[in-house]
């Protein structure tokens, strides 16, 4: 009898989605996958929780889907659960000069008494203009802000995008008017989400994962990552896993870290990569807190403490979380903000801001979580897309997938699995 080939064994540092639908592919390809996440619970910033009264899970930070994401949508189909994706129309507001206006359509924005007139039409042409456009390379080099009042405007890029850069990444100069176009390009109307909540296609990946032989340890902190001749040594809790190949799926500063001694290449071209963090308060509430089924409320004022208010229940029903309304209130925010220390004691900066967009606030919550992720999205540099990392590094068998690999398009979960396809494609292509 001929013996029995030894399966590659890869360890996979991370375990959100590209780390899973990564996992899974390798899995199914015969591999022996071992995945290992510092959280108990898996997904990154598709993560979600669910009360006893609830049918579905509510994500941790909001998170839907645009039609345009076929990647994914590719993925559910390979996995059978295509049926369980659906999209549907969902409002869109600005809240700004203490109102609140539709953005939806360009009859929206011809209303949109904040600019003058002629500053509309520009501003609707500029939005029009851009999703016609297709991707060229010179866009990486072009400040946003020098671009925008040219395409759009300068009253509508001082008053409607301006803001939110600075809101955003604390800065607006240097973002690439790249980063711009992805973002005006995939956006439309109609919204997709996962029937139950993201968290059960997360649950379901790790079940697959499993029953192909691979493993998955929750609550699971990798210390440190080293090379022993040929073979890769994890370190985490006191203990040492061996592996052939081991993949790092976590934030570009995470992996630098913690593989530090073997990627001083990748230290020099990466250390001063920047990133912002994630927080928000989700809400329960008692009643609606935005007008006229709103799903969506960008913040155009200058100075306030959060970018968005989402009303996940204005998009979803809320027969799913026990009659509940569910409201997202954050944005991003420099590592260093006070809101990633003082946490829940937060609220009290939040809550005059609520009040100025429904007064009834105070007396509408029931109950209120706070999240926050400290690497939540990379802040772009000017002449990025010479700089993508590749899916390999300088370390043979040691392979990497961040959000700073998906240049020019936004973080996103289509694009954390159309880049785990294509690392598994090149990790298979790998002898030895």
């Amino acid at each position: 009898m001929e013996a029995t080939e030894k399966r590659e064994k890869i360890g996979i540092v991370g375990g959100g989605i590209g780390g899973l639908s990564l996992g899974w592919k390798l899995a199914k390809d015969g591999k022996e996958v071992v995945i290992f996440e510092k959280e108990e619970k898996l997904g990154g910033l598709v993560a979600g929780f669910r009360l006893k009264k609830w049918l579905w899970y509510c994500d941790f930070f909001y998170r839907h889907l645009f039609p345009s994401d076929r990647e994914l949508r590719k993925f559910l189909k390979v996995l059978g659960k295509q049926k369980k994706l659906f999209f549907q129309k969902a409002k869109t507001a600005v809240f700004i000069k203490g109102k609140v206006f539709n953005f939806d359509s360009p009859g929206d924005i011809l209303r949109f008494s904040p600019l003058s007139f002629f500053s509309r039409l520009r501003l609707g042409g500029g939005v029009a203009l851009l999703k016609l456009l297709p991707f060229f390379s010179f866009y990486d080099f072009l400040p946003v802000n020098k671009c925008l009042p040219l395409l759009m405007g300068r009253e509508g890029a001082e008053k409607v995008w301006q803001p939110l850069f600075i809101q955003k990444f604390s800065q607006e100069k240097a973002i690439p008017f790249s980063w711009f176009w992805a973002r005006v390009k995939k956006r439309t109307g109609q919204l997709g989400y996962y029937q139950g909540g993201w968290q059960k296609l997360i649950n379901f990946l790790k079940k697959e994962i499993e029953e192909s032989g691979g493993r998955v340890k929750r609550g699971f902190k990798v210390e440190k990552i080293k090379k022993d001749n040929k073979r890769f040594l994890i370190y985490g809790k006191g203990k040492t896993f061996s592996f052939d190949k081991v993949i790092l799926t976590t934030p570009l500063p995470v992996a630098l870290k913690i593989a530090g001694s073997l990627l001083q290449e990748e230290k020099e071209k990466f250390s001063q990569a920047k990133y912002v963090g994630a927080a928000v308060f989700v809400l329960r509430l008692k009643n609606d807190f935005l007008p006229d089924n709103i799903y969506w409320l960008s913040i155009l004022e200058k100075d306030w403490p959060f970018t968005v208010v989402v009303e996940q229940t204005h998009f979803l029903k809320k027969h799913f979380y026990g009659g509940d309304d569910l409201v997202y209130i954050g944005g991003y925010y420099p590592l260093s903000h006070p809101i990633f220390s003082e946490k829940e004691e937060y609220w009290s900066v939040f809550l005059p801001f609520l009040k100025k967009i429904n007064p009834r606030i105070e007396t509408m919550v029931k109950e209120r979580k706070f999240f926050s992720y400290p690497f939540a999205q990379p802040v772009p540099e000017l002449g990025w897309g010479k700089k993508v990392p590749s899916l390999k590094t300088s370390v043979p068998g040691l392979f990497w997938l961040n959000m700073n690999h998906i240049y020019p398009w936004d973080r996103g979960m289509n694009f954390a699995v159309k880049e785990a396809w294509k690392l598994a494609e090149v990790i298979e292509k790998e002898k030895g």
